[in-house]
């Protein structure tokens, strides 16, 4: 299975947990269409972060901008930009 690890340049602090890392996956369809809800890219991103990473929203807002384009990157590659075609 594909993933990215992405180890923080500093910790993330939450509350009495401290994130170093973030492990993401292969988004699944569920992970998709929450994203495609949202009304940017910032957010869709963001929120695929969140979910796939299985951490809280707040620690995606710290995240720097280098480790959220990281982050942008490996969702990038798993990205549709035409809709999928019914069968006749």
């Amino acid at each position: 299975m594909d993933s990215l690890t992405i180890d923080f340049a500093t910790p993330i602090v939450v509350g009495t947990l401290t994130y170093d890392r973030i492990v993401l996956s292969v988004p699944l369809v569920k992970h998709l269409r929450a994203a495609a809800k949202c009304e940017t890219g910032i957010d869709a991103i963001a929120t695929l972060i969140q979910q796939v990473g299985k951490v809280p929203a707040s620690v995606v807002d710290e995240m720097t901008q280098p480790d959220f384009q990281r982050a942008q990157d490996f969702f990038d590659r798993f990205a549709t930009s035409t809709p999928a075609t019914p069968v006749t």
